[in-house]
């Protein structure tokens, strides 16, 4: 009986032993078990930051799509009223040459010179026309002494030529003419539709003085068409 105790008190050391070093070699695992979470947790953390840095950049980059979205709408639009535009300057263009024949002239430019010496007054019109025909020709004039009419004629057009108007004024009247500042000329030919008159009057606001002479001229060089007969 006593041999059986020494033996069962000889093997309880190692069972300690054992024991001990099994659970050390657990305190071991879970040590380890912990730091490959926390490592896991580290490496997902940047993860999750990603979809939050990306949510914030989206806004930008969806920003700078629909700028540049709209400005190629702009660009879109704007060539677009740039051909509308160059289809209304066809239009207008078409609808001139159309206007021009109706309004006879194709071009006319005019010049008035005063010679003090003779109180004579001289109208010259140079002209181009689309077809031959009738055309009233009346002019006036304004400066600091008054306004002065001068002459109204009919005269015959031909395809091109000068027409010419002289007046002999009065003393009072030839003071008129010397203080002018402006004339205006009007031209009327036979069944010429009136749209086409203000385009047809010549105002001459130039005033040019030579030795015992003055002249008035047009300042726009006349009136003309595009197309010339």
């Amino acid at each position: 009986m006593r041999r059986k105790f020494g033996i069962t008190d000889s093997e309880d050391p190692r069972a300690i032993r054992l024991a001990w070093w099994a659970s050390f070699f657990a305190t071991v695992m879970l040590i380890a078990l912990l730091g490959v979470a926390r490592s896991a947790q580290a490496l997902t953390s940047p993860g999750a930051a990603g979809p939050t840095t990306s949510a914030i950049s989206l806004p930008v980059e969806e920003g700078e799509s629909e700028a540049e979205g709209e400005e190629e709408e702009f660009e879109a639009e704007e060539c677009e009223a740039e051909e509308e535009g160059e289809e209304e300057e066809c239009i207008a263009e078409e609808a001139a040459a159309e206007a021009s024949e109706e309004c006879v002239l194709s071009s006319a430019s005019a010049s008035v010179s005063a010679s003090l010496a003779s109180d004579k007054v001289r109208l010259s019109i140079h002209y181009t026309a689309f077809s031959p025909g009738s055309v009233e020709v009346l002019y006036w004039l304004r400066g600091s002494k008054g306004p002065l009419s001068l002459g109204r004629e009919k005269d015959r057009l031909g395809r091109k030529g000068v027409l010419r108007q002289t007046e002999i004024l009065t003393a009072a009247q030839m003071t008129k003419a010397a203080a002018a500042k402006s004339f205006t000329v009007q031209l009327r030919p036979a069944n010429a539709p009136r749209y086409c008159h203000s385009l047809l009057d010549r105002h001459l606001t130039i005033r040019h003085a030579t030795a015992g002479r003055l002249t008035w001229s047009d300042p726009e060089m006349g009136y003309r068409f595009s197309r010339q007969p």
